[in-house]
């Protein structure tokens, strides 16, 4: 991402600045920051429009539970790489990609929520 628009996305959803955290403190603290968020969105939209799409987009229920997971916090060790070859990410890979789709998908449910009220 450019620089100037990930600075702005950071102003507009603090803690998102985190996502790429190298250490276990930060990982937790992001993760922390984006729950957090997300629990303020569901928080703040009416039931009726819990499942409302904005056109082909999902919906904030189908968006939270595409969201539910687990994680597990041995950053450093090695996992087998999901396509094969040579690459092998870190479990800290694993969650700094989960963090990233925790914000994108936070910030396009209350993109689709604004446009529906």
């Amino acid at each position: 991402m450019v620089p100037l628009v990930d600075a702005e996305l950071n102003r507009r959803f603090p803690g998102r600045e985190l996502q790429k955290a190298e250490s276990l403190a930060g990982l937790r603290e992001d993760w922390a920051a984006v729950q957090s968020a997300r629990r303020a969105t569901v928080a703040d939209t009416p039931a009726d429009l819990a499942d409302a799409h904005v056109e082909d987009e999902w919906s904030l229920a189908q968006t939270v539970r595409h969201l539910v997971l687990a994680t597990d916090e041995v950053l450093g060790e090695d996992r087998e790489g999901p396509w094969g070859g040579d690459w092998r990410p870190t479990v800290g890979d694993c969650i700094r990609v989960i963090l990233e789709e925790e914000w994108a998908h936070l910030r396009y449910i209350q993109r689709d929520l604004a446009l529906l009220r």
